[in-house]
């Protein structure tokens, strides 16, 4: 059985016990399946002596990166390092050469857990990449550590680079793992904006019949950023026995069908989303009982969708109610105090503070990043290129201060935070929201119209695009009341930017947005008051 499993001997291992080696091999698929490892991981670290088990819990200890696992990682490398030196002083016979191999890479990967933890994080993901990718290409743990690094560092390129180099190393001695790695590429693909060739890699994994849930994500990824909402939901509808499988990807997934439910201007379809699948169906909370708070999710990524999809929905004008209060708990339950390594979770932890009305958590997130000002390593510095401005200029935008919030958000390159393009897309949205409050904006009709450019196809942006028109000829935002149609209501069901021409119509004001803008308005009128029942997604 052990022989059969695709990750088994794909690096040198140091534990002679045939058993706990197939115990990480199963680990490591799991990770590559995008469901949890702890069953196999926990099984393989209770005989004590796995070096290889240990070098892994460490790697996995960070993905939260909270200031708890930060804390607790000197004594996980120091327990890990005894046994690399066990080993390395009594190295099993017989083995001589493939225990130095194991040793010399678990020496390094522990040396790079060092420099992560110190805040050193892009020199950790280069000496990972030299000192154990361009030895061992195939170490597909190594591959997932470094590719999850450059997603934490904002750097597609160099995302999508690693995954080129490794990716033939893989098709020639790794079949049954290539499937995974062209998930991987795909992602990196679309992330520097190659989404058709995104698109054909995934499915060329797709096709291969293995349930890789990280390509039906970048197939996702890649129609959200052509402004294909519509496809996105209907892809991931034909395709939800594969990701619903992944226990650590599917609440992203379903994201990721939130955020579309909003670009196609169905913000209480995204609300419904958010109660029942990103909150446990415990979303809209009025008190917070011992039961109920057992049951909030309390991962760095799940509360920073919810998070961002809660902002979201506020910038289209829904009340979002309690919910932001359950997500400021998962968040403070979770230990992601205000000093995140990951500044993407702080940022977004801001956004549920703000929403939440919890003044003390708004200034102590801001304190904690002012006072990362010259703190000399990388950590230190995104907090004070990117953390701190963003989370001010969100503070700006609730407090109503537009132009403020426009003049922080420009300044900022948000790729320094991290996450995928789509996700700092909130902080995007925000930019163009204040734009077009701030009233005459010069900066608002060009970021607008490159909205609709980039996203031709999306109602949002021509939403957006609308009020910017509006706002530039009157003198103010557009008129969002009509968002703020109950759950149920009719009105739901229409796109929003028909219910502004609609409004415009009956306001005689279709000179605000001049022809071609309202003709397309009036295209989504007709083939979306009514659209037939084959052509409504399920979720």
């Amino acid at each position: 059985m052990a022989a059969n499993d695709p990750f088994l001997g794909l690096v040198p291992t140091i534990c002679q016990d045939a058993s706990v080696n197939y115990l990480v091999a199963r680990a490591a698929h799991r990770i590559a399946l995008y469901q949890s490892p702890q069953k196999y991981l926990a099984a393989a670290l209770e005989r004590g002596t796995s070096v290889d088990a240990e070098v892994l819990s460490a790697l996995l200890s960070l993905s939260s990166g909270t200031e708890r696992t930060i804390h607790a990682l000197p004594a996980k490398l120091r327990k890990a390092g005894a046994l690399v030196q066990a080993a390395a002083a009594h190295p099993p016979q017989g083995r001589s050469e493939d225990t130095a191999q194991a040793i010399e890479r678990a020496t390094a990967l522990l040396q790079c857990l060092e420099m992560w933890g110190a805040g050193e994080l892009k020199a950790a993901v280069q000496y990972a990449e030299t000192r154990v990718l361009q030895r061992w290409p195939t170490d597909f743990i190594t591959l997932r550590l470094v590719c999850d690094a450059h997603v934490i560092l904002g750097q597609a390129e160099e995302y999508l680079k690693v995954t080129r180099e490794v990716e033939p190393f893989y098709r020639a001695s790794a079949k049954r793992v290539h499937p995974f790695v062209l998930g991987m590429l795909a992602f990196g693909l679309q992330e520097v904006g190659d989404t058709a060739s995104a698109r054909v890699v995934a499915k060329k994994s797709l096709r291969t019949g293995v349930k890789d849930s990280w390509a039906v994500h970048a197939v996702a990824h890649s129609l959200t950023s052509d402004g294909q909402a519509s496809r996105c939901l209907q892809y991931l509808n034909a395709t939800a026995d594969i990701w619903q499988a992944a226990d650590l990807l599917a609440e992203h997934i379903w994201w990721h069908a939130a955020v579309s439910h909003v670009d196609v201007c169905k913000p209480y379809r995204a609300l419904n989303v958010y109660d029942k699948r990103l909150m446990n169906g415990r979303g809209d909370t009025r008190t917070l009982t011992e039961n109920l708070v057992s049951e909030i999710p309390t991962t760095a990524f799940a509360l920073s969708d919810a998070a961002g999809i809660l902002w979201r929905l506020y910038l289209q004008g829904v009340d979002v109610g309690s919910r932001a209060k359950a997500v400021v708990r998962g968040f403070l339950l979770g230990g992601h105090e205000t000093s995140d390594v990951w500044v993407f979770t702080t940022c977004h932890f801001m956004l549920a503070a703000l929403l939440a009305g919890e003044d003390a958590v708004q200034q102590d997130i801001l304190r904690s990043l002012r006072a990362a000002n010259g703190g000399g390593n990388d950590v230190s510095f995104i907090k004070e290129e990117a953390g701190y401005p963003i989370c001010l200029a969100m503070l700006r935008h609730r407090e109503g201060l537009h132009a403020e919030c426009v003049a922080l958000l420009q300044g900022v390159d948000l790729t320094l935070i991290g996450g995928s393009a789509a996700q700092r897309d909130t902080f995007c949205l925000t930019l163009l929201d204040a734009c077009v409050r701030a009233k005459s904006n010069p900066a608002c009709l060009a970021l607008t119209k490159q909205r609709v450019a980039d996203s031709p196809s999306s109602p949002l942006s021509w939403l957006i695009r609308a009020n910017a028109e509006a706002g530039n000829a009157e003198g103010g935002a557009f008129d969002r009341s009509v968002l703020d149609a109950p759950a149920g209501s009719p009105r739901e069901e229409l796109p929003t930017s028909v219910l502004v021409a609609r409004k415009l119509e009956a306001d005689a004001d279709r000179q605000v947005l001049g022809g071609s803008l309202y003709s397309l308005a009036k295209r989504w009128t007709r083939k979306h008051s009514r659209p037939p029942a084959a052509q409504r997604a399920k979720l």
